[in-house]
């Protein structure tokens, strides 16, 4: 069911990410890679890559990359730093041949969401998707009244370039929603998200008033093959106040989180180790 969500995503839009999910096979679902809480960090575009993890991981534990990237986060002056109409308005809306030809083109134009020495990430195509009239909830974040409009989604084709591994192009839809609204929103639709990651959850930060730990309560209804995670994972008010408002997020897990690697605090988000976990049911 995981293209079946990707295509309700898409709506009737008839651009590069349509084109995109034309490619793939409805007997075969696409590797979706959720980072909810995820702000302005790409880190994971890099650490969940095939030549990273077989670089540093053991023989014997198996790693399969994801397909596309999904990126929420609820706080939308991080959406617009992010992508900026100025930038954006070239693809969304060409006006001249020129610019045409730039939103078409995936090697030409675009702009920089991260750049030094070791890593760059540059838009190569970007794309809105239909608008989700998502709720944002007080019990859930601080800052309610940053808008009341539907929340904006955007598809982009991301070049990511290292230093060590060279360039790969990532998939990444970037949707402006309060996260637990989104986990509601895939556990209705039936999704299958094969990676989440859990790095640096709101909670502590002023954004979001959970830790994200329901999420591990939820692997097996998304039928999770990766977790990957820092150690906050107790649960606190804001995550009893999210399985209130969206019952989808109760537990009904059994399951076995085996560690297969871990990224240092330093090299990631200094908030704690991150350690990768393959997941079994028991």
């Amino acid at each position: 069911m995981s293209l079946q969500f990707l295509k309700q995503l898409n709506g009737n839009n008839k651009g590069h990410f349509d084109a995109l999910l034309n490619t793939m096979d409805e007997s075969n679902n696409p590797k979706i890679a959720w980072y909810p809480s995820c702000g302005d960090d790409f880190r994971n575009l890099i650490f969940l890559n095939e030549k990273y993890c077989a670089e540093r991981m053991k023989k014997g534990n198996k790693w399969e990359q994801p397909d596309i990237f999904i990126y929420t986060d609820y706080y939308t002056p991080y959406f617009d730093k992010l992508f900026p109409e100025q930038m954006t308005e070239n693809f969304v809306n060409p006006r001249s041949k020129m610019e045409l030809i730039l939103s078409e083109y995936a090697n030409i134009g675009g702009w920089e969401l991260y750049s030094d020495d070791r890593t760059s990430i540059r838009v190569k195509r970007f794309e809105y998707l239909p608008s989700m009239d998502a709720k944002v909830d007080r019990q859930l974040v601080d800052f309610t009244d940053i808008s009341k409009n539907p929340k904006k989604v955007a598809y982009m084709l991301l070049e990511v370039w290292s230093n060590k591994y060279g360039y790969f192009d990532v998939n990444l839809i970037y949707a402006n929603v309060e996260n637990e609204y989104f986990a509601d929103q895939l556990i209705k639709s039936a999704a299958e998200v094969s990676h989440i990651t859990h790095v640096r959850y709101g909670a502590g930060f002023g954004l979001a008033k959970a830790t994200g730990s329901y999420l591990k309560g939820i692997l097996s209804k998304l039928k999770t093959q990766y977790f990957i995670s820092d150690p906050y994972l107790d649960m606190n008010d804001g995550d009893y106040a999210a399985i209130k408002l969206y019952p989808t997020l109760r537990s009904n897990d059994n399951i076995n989180l085996k560690p297969i690697y871990k990224v240092s605090s330093e090299s990631w988000s200094c908030h704690g180790d991150v350690s990768f976990f393959s997941v079994n049911s028991n």
